[in-house]
């Protein structure tokens, strides 16, 4: 397997501060740490964690896995939608869990539009619109999920405390060509605007440096000829750093150079579909290659990465395999909470009114929420008097 790789970025700052000011109420402004993406570590297999089936299918009852893995896409739709996939049960420990439903066939409920709709453009530039796309790009649900592990032989960790595993999937509409997929992490929540833009309504959100974006190309045939990662970096040139190229990297467990993230396509027709699907062609059930499935060993990316919180998620169909390809169509999900905690202790006078004159300080703690590791709060916490009555 051909790998490359660049880029990587210091971190800093405390997972916790405290400010004091007047008393009164406050406003917290919330943000996630930046990514760090970069240095060669030795690659392993990361569809043989024992944490999560990538095996070209999306139900846990079969498990082809070397050692077993009891997770798959049925477990996820049952934590994350129990309504949709009723039966069954949770994931065995996923930290974070994303399920999406876009609509069934051609009922497609959003699709990119404009001209700003590009991956090297930052979201205030994308638009949106309800229509309908060619039948092989129109995605109808879209998935994710992530663990952290023990580091072990089958989920090395590169020398960091825990082993992330980052996996995706979404299913299409129909299988009548080629496809190229792509697969947003954001840290910073992520949701359908209102406002007008290019042509179309808006998107709610921002990304921030290192975002990871991760596209995966396949043939008709089902052969997985890359998966590229990147990340948004606004000081490169097209906002997109190439930190890996993972060169035939179809997800295999007799695969035995191992690998840091991979890709597989389902095999064969009448794959069965956990939840509620139908094609073009009518089938209840996955033709060959609707459905697409992934995952990233986040610890071996390097530079801090697996210290990440990843707040939405969105998979998009493109037009071609370059970045700068047309966008198509999109499932956006929530998925981890990368918030921040806000407690305030007054000195004097908590819930109470207080004598006009007393001096009063409040003491604020800002602590940092999220998967694995809470990320460091920044921003400003502002206060103002209330009262008198």
């Amino acid at each position: 397997m051909g790998i490359s790789g660049l880029g990587s970025r210091d971190r800093s700052g405390n997972r916790k501060r405290v400010v004091r000011r007047r008393r009164g109420a406050l406003l917290a402004l919330l943000a996630s740490c930046a990514v760090l993406l970069g240095y060669a570590i030795p690659a392993q297999a990361v569809h043989d964690t024992g944490a999560f089936q990538l095996d070209g299918d999306a139900m846990s009852n079969t498990n082809p896995m070397t050692p077993p893995a009891m997770d798959d896409w049925d477990k996820v739709c049952h934590e994350a939608n129990p309504t949709v996939c009723p039966a069954g049960s949770n994931t065995s420990g996923a930290t974070a869990v994303s399920w999406t439903d876009d609509g069934a066939g051609k009922n497609n409920k959003s699709i990119f539009t404009g001209g700003g709709s590009k991956d090297g453009l930052d979201l205030d530039q994308w638009a949106w619109k309800d229509g309908s796309v060619p039948p092989k790009d129109n995605l109808l649900h879209a998935y994710a999920a992530r663990y952290s592990l023990a580091p072990s032989s089958s989920c090395p960790a590169g020398g960091t405390s825990t082993c992330e595993l980052l996996v995706f999937g979404s299913d299409r509409f129909a299988n009548d060509g080629d496809a190229q997929q792509g697969f947003w992490f954001f840290q910073n929540k992520v949701t359908l605007g209102t406002g007008s833009v290019g042509g179309g309504t808006s998107f709610n959100g921002t990304h921030r440096r290192g975002d990871i974006l991760v596209l995966s190309n396949f043939s008709n045939g089902g052969t997985i000829s890359s998966v590229l990662i990147y990340e948004w970096d606004e000081t490169v040139t097209g906002n997109l750093n190439l930190v890996r190229i993972l060169n035939g990297a179809k997800c295999s467990s007799f695969l035995l150079s191992g690998d840091r993230g991979c890709a597989i396509a389902n095999s064969a027709d009448g794959t069965v579909a956990p939840w509620p699907f139908l094609d073009a062609a009518d089938k209840t059930a996955f033709r060959t290659n609707e459905f697409l499935e992934g995952g990233l060993n986040l610890s071996l990316l390097g530079n801090g990465l697996e210290n990440e919180c990843f707040a939405s998620v969105l998979a998009e169909t493109r037009s071609s395999t370059s970045t700068t390809a047309v966008l198509k169509d999109f499932v956006l999900g929530s998925f981890a909470n990368c918030e921040a905690k806000v407690n305030t202790t007054p000195s004097v006078g908590a819930g109470a009114i207080v004598v006009p004159g007393t001096s009063v300080t409040d003491g604020v703690t800002v602590t940092g929420q999220g998967v694995p590791r809470p990320p460091t709060p920044t921003g400003d916490v502002k206060f103002f008097l209330c009262g008198p009555i």
